[in-house]
C-alpha cells in the first residue's frame, strides 16, 4: 500500500490548485477532472502496528491506484493560509509484506497480494500556497498524522494465527485487534513543511483561468 501519499500525494497536487484572493472570505469548492486516473509505485510506507509485546511492519513494495472522483473546499484563513476540505473516491491494489517482531526481535516475514476496497475519503489540511513562476507551490502547515483506509487480505488472520502461536513465549503478549488494525492499515500523510509543485502543465486551460481568477492579479 501507498504512502499516505498514496493519497497524500494525490491530496497535495489538488492542493496546489487554488489560493483565495486577499481579504475574500468566502468557501469555493472545485472538481478536478484531469487529476482523476491511475497512479502506481506511489509508496509504500504503512504506519507500524502495536499490541503489547508484538509489532507488525507492513510495507508495500508495489501497487496501484485508481481515482474515480475528486473535490476540493477552499476558507480562506488569516495570514496567507487557508483550510482544505479534500474528499476523494478511489480503490486500488498493492502487496504487501509484513515483518512481525516479538519483544524487538523478527520473528517472520508474511507477504499477500491486498486489495485496497472501494471507498470514499476526506482529508482536512492548512496550507499555504504561492505561485512559482507558472507553476504553484503548497507548502503544508497542518495536516493529519495518518489516514486510515480499508483494504481485504489474509495478513490479518495469519498474523493472528502467528501471534498466538508465539504467545506462550513471551509475557504479556496479546493478539487482540491486530486483525482489525491489518484490514484498516493507516498510511502516513504529508508533515508540517513539506513542499509539492504543481506544473502548469498539469492544468486544463479551465483549470488555469480559474486559478488564475480565484488568486487575482500577481504582486
Amino acid at each position: 500500500m501507498p504512502r499516505a501519499a498514496a493519497i497524500a500525494v494525490v491530496a497535495a497536487v489538488v492542493l496546489t490548485l487554488l489560493v483565495p484572493a486577499p481579504g475574500r472570505a468566502e468557501s469555493s469548492s472545485f472538481v478536478l477532472e484531469r487529476l482523476n486516473g491511475t497512479y502506481t509505485d506511489l509508496g509504500g510506507d504503512v504506519s507500524e502496528v502495536q499490541s503489547g509485546p508484538i509489532t507488525v511492519r507492513p510495507k508495500s513494495s508495489s501497487n496501484s491506484f485508481e481515482l474515480f472522483g475528486n473535490r476540493l473546499e477552499l476558507t480562506p484563513l488569516p495570514e496567507g493560509e487557508h483550510d482544505a476540505v479534500f474528499w476523494v473516491h478511489f480503490e486500488g491494489e498493492a502487496e504487501v509484506e509484513a515483518e512481525i517482531l516479538m519483544a524487538g526481535f523478527s520473528a517472520g516475514l508474511l507477504t499477500d497480494e491486498v486489495t485496497v476496497l472501494n471507498q470514499e475519503k476526506t482529508i482536512r489540511l492548512r496550507l499555504k500556497i504561492a505561485r512559482q513562476n507558472e507553476d504553484y507551490l503548497l507548502t503544508v502547515v497542518e495536516a493529519p498524522k495518518d489516514l486510515t483506509i480499508q483494504v481485504r487480505s489474509r495478513l490479518g488472520a495469519q498474523i493472528v494465527s502467528m501471534c498466538e502461536s508465539l504467545t506462550r513465549f513471551v509475557f504479556g503478549a496479546r493478539c487482540d485487534g491486530l486483525d482489525t488494525a491489518m484490514s484498516n492499515p493507516k498510511l502516513p500523510l504529508a508533515e508540517p513543511g513539506d513542499e509539492f509543485v504543481l506544473e502548469s502543465g498539469q492544468l486544463t486551460p479551465k483549470e488555469k483561468a480559474q486559478l488564475e481568477t480565484y488568486l487575482g492579479p500577481a504582486g
